[in-house]
């Protein structure tokens, strides 16, 4: 569980980060998540609490549907044990509430099995990108520190974390390297383009799942990358555009928020890597590819 005893004590270290960095990248969306064991002591009224102790920053409030819980597992499926539950007929169900700053850039979710801090480009699309190491992590870490102060201030119990989420949501341009969905290939390396032989043209779009396994000190696999591709069109001027979305997924047992950090630090490093090893030279090009830190 996290120590929530000492949560003031620790400082701020940077990341040990490694991987590619970029002088523009494509980011149009940034979100660091701790999933956890149920709090059934979130009720609504205890939500609203913490909203006032945000409010000043997060003004405003929505509510929206949970995200479902996601567990990465690896080798033969196992059956998991099923929880046996009753439920009132007409009964509300789990929310999610989301808090935005006034300019809807930055965001703070949670429901009774998650919590999450978010960066998007919303209102000002020409910001400059926040980078990993020196905006959202510690604002993560910052959040994630008060939100248990809160919990354990409010008896709301110990928050149990069993898997980490970072998802990095980029809007690829045309950047001169393409001008349609059908040539995914100039943007995706993993794509060689060619048939074998010349029954088909160019395809009119092309849609795109990967995965793949993150690998933990030893070798084995502790957590997933999940990408997905998908061709849409930018609403101010209908310029194409691909929408590339990448999510890992790391488990955790237990353990403390520096724990979770090592955690997250480990799935936002193989993230960014894969990212460049997916892309092509003549998009990192255009993205200012750097030295690798």
């Amino acid at each position: 569980m996290f120590d929530v005893g000492t949560w003031t004590c620790v400082p701020w270290e940077p990341p040990l980060a490694s991987g590619p960095t970029f002088k523009n990248p494509p980011v149009g969306e940034v979100a660091l998540s701790v999933q956890h064991e149920p709090l059934a002591r979130l009720t609504p009224p205890k939500v609203a609490r913490y909203w006032e102790r945000v409010r000043e920053a997060f003004p405003n409030w929505s509510t929206h549907p949970p995200i479902n819980a996601a567990f990465e597992t690896f080798g033969l499926p196992t059956v998991r044990r099923a929880r046996l539950s009753f439920e009132v007929a007409n009964a509300p169900g789990p929310t999610r509430a989301m808090f935005e700053d006034d300019d809807g850039d930055h965001l703070m979710q949670l429901q009774p099995d998650r919590f999450v801090r978010n960066w998007r480009r919303f209102k000002n699309q020409d910001a400059e990108y926040p980078r990993y190491a020196t905006v959202h992590r510690p604002e993560f870490k910052t959040a994630v520190q008060d939100y248990l102060q809160f919990l354990a201030e409010w008896e709301i119990g110990d928050l149990m974390p069993n898997q980490v989420e970072v998802t990095y949501v980029n809007h690829v341009e045309p950047e001169g390297v393409w001008q349609r969905h059908g040539q995914l290939a100039a943007v995706l390396a993993v794509l060689s383009g060619q048939h074998s032989d010349a029954h088909l043209a160019e395809p009119e779009a092309i849609d795109v799942n990967l995965r793949y396994i993150i690998p933990g000190d030893d070798g084995d696999p502790v957590g997933r990358l999940h990408i997905t591709v998908r061709p849409v069109y930018r609403a101010r001027d209908l310029t194409p555009l691909f929408a590339i979305n990448l999510t890992a997924r790391v488990g955790i047992s237990g353990g403390g928020v520096d724990d979770v950090l090592r955690e997250m630090d480990r799935g936002h490093d193989f993230l960014v890597s894969a990212f460049r090893s997916i892309t092509t030279a003549e998009m990192h090009k255009m993205w200012g590819l750097e030295d690798e830190r």
